[in-house]
């Protein structure tokens, strides 16, 4: 979400997406207030090993206990206490997302300057202590919103590069050899062994047979990239996988109506060959994050997915 303040992303996530609100990230407070640096975060709790720091290329690990993980670990705090207070009393689904074990991997640098992708049991480790800090984080909400039932968003933008070979070495020249798919699919099956229903998010190329094969309740991902790979998205439907249809832009500076959405939806549901009907059971998002956007202009996105979520219920009635 856009902005620094908690308590004002929580109040528009908790008025526009009545069905399914979540935990906002708020990146624009600074390093630690994003993906990377709240995951970090919470496996710093388990282990100072696993401590971040900003590098000049981004994160690596500190060796130690840093700074900058003791501000990401208040500003979650907050975020929960926010988000707490204007659910306070409420009932339904609450979503929190973190940073999947493969692109926390890509995302970070060993002392050395590798990436911790290199070392594939380096990533099993990780995927190890991300599943024990995920679940402790899930209580911990539990705890805070009792009458909430918890989704565990896994943020994995980087794995469809990861899978395909495609990231560079730290001089450019060279790239990390491919991930194995079956690695891939046993450091996530680690996470979605929690006992809580765990979706996955991607915004690259979405690969849907390893969501299903890695034992994912629900996938997220762009739509519009996805628009001609309609049997993926029929298949993964048709498994009784949760869809949540990345169908708001969030790129670019008109803001898309729920007209236009709709029309996108239609489009590429009719190619996937299920029937109208279907897509009561469909959930709608933004394309991917709103942090690049303005407070209203998110607000107006977040409004677009709660209107498609009701046209689609609408006609599956």
């Amino acid at each position: 979400m856009p902005g620094t303040d908690p308590a004002e992303a929580s109040a528009v996530i908790a008025g526009e997406l009545v069905d399914l609100p979540h935990l906002p990230e708020l990146p624009g407070r600074g390093p630690g207030a994003g993906m990377i640096g709240r995951t970090g975060a919470l496996l710093a709790d388990l282990s100072s090993d696993l401590s971040l720091e900003t590098s000049a290329s981004g994160w690596r690990l500190s060796g130690g206990p840093s700074s900058i993980m003791r501000q990401a670990s208040a500003w979650l705090a907050e975020d929960i206490d926010r988000g707490a207070e204007i659910l306070s009393g409420s009932s339904g689904w609450y979503k929190v997302q973190l940073a999947g074990p493969w692109s926390f991997a890509a995302g970070v640098e060993t002392r050395r300057g590798n990436l911790l992708l290199s070392d594939a049991g380096l990533v099993d480790e990780l995927a190890c202590g991300l599943a024990e800090a995920a679940s402790g984080h899930v209580d911990r909400i539990r705890d805070r919103m009792p009458g909430r039932q918890i989704v565990l968003q896994i943020d994995e933008p980087t794995l469809p590069f990861a899978l395909e070979g495609s990231l560079p070495t730290a001089s450019g020249f060279g790239r990390y050899p491919s991930v194995d798919e079956s690695c891939a699919v046993a450091a996530l099956r680690r996470i979605t062994a929690l006992d809580v229903p765990v979706i996955v998010h991607c915004c690259g190329r979405f690969p849907f047979q390893l969501a299903r094969d890695a034992g994912f309740a629900g996938v997220s991902f762009d739509m519009a990239m996805e628009s001609e790979r309609a049997d993926g998205i029929a298949e993964t439907f048709e498994s009784g996988q949760v869809v949540m249809l990345g169908a708001v832009p969030v790129l670019g500076s008109q803001e898309v109506s729920v007209d236009r959405a709709w029309e996108g939806v239609s489009e590429v549901w009719r190619r996937t060959g299920l029937s109208s009907a279907d897509l009561a059971r469909v959930s709608f998002s933004p394309s991917c994050g709103l942090a690049s956007l303005s407070m209203p202009a998110a607000r107006h996105a977040l409004g677009v997915c709660g209107q498609l979520r009701q046209r689609a219920a609408d006609i599956g009635s």
